[in-house]
């Protein structure tokens, strides 16, 4: 008789077991499902738009965007608010090969073949790579831009990146 009881016991501990089994994995899939492995806020974003030489923000539309200029020419539109989007000129073959890889990459509505929306907030875009998407889109409205202020900034660009060239390279005694 006991032998029976303890039989619907380990019977029924095993049935609760995969209950809770059941109920933690659907808890970690939602919790897991609700986590945001993007860590750009606004605040890194704007940085990193200010960071290009000569960059300027700006509130042409209103105090819910952000936009950032080189020369009066736009390279990023930003939502000042809520869930954070943002605009980024690229290469049309660039802006079709990302929009097929990120499902949080889309055409802009106003020029679709230059320019991306990127929904950031939805976690799926890596920092590194949304930072060198703003920075590409600088470069793409600098190549843009009237021979001397392209001159001028890629001057400057140079300027910035000359000490790190010789801290990883020094030039030869018989070069100075």
């Amino acid at each position: 008789m006991w032998q029976a009881v303890a039989k619907r016991e380990v019977a029924a501990g095993v049935a609760w077991l995969s209950v809770l089994n059941l109920f933690f994995g659907l808890l970690i899939l939602v919790v897991w499902d609700g986590c945001n492995f993007s860590t750009v806020n606004r605040e890194r974003l704007y940085e990193t738009c200010l960071a290009q030489p000569e960059a300027v923000e700006e509130h042409p539309f209103g105090p819910d965007l952000t936009v950032f200029k080189v020369a009066q020419k736009v390279f990023v539109i930003a939502t000042a608010h809520g869930d954070l989007t943002v605009n980024v000129k690229c290469d049309p073959e660039v802006a079709e090969t990302l929009r097929g890889t990120y499902g949080s990459v889309r055409a802009m509505s106003v020029w679709p073949k230059h320019w991306n929306w990127v929904d950031v907030s939805a976690g799926e875009v890596a920092d590194t790579e949304l930072e060198q998407w703003v920075e590409d889109s600088y470069d793409l409205v600098v190549d843009k831009l009237p021979q001397v202020h392209k001159l001028r900034l890629q001057g400057e660009v140079r300027s910035l990146l000359n000490p790190m060239m010789d801290q990883l390279d020094p030039p030869h005694e018989s070069m100075r």
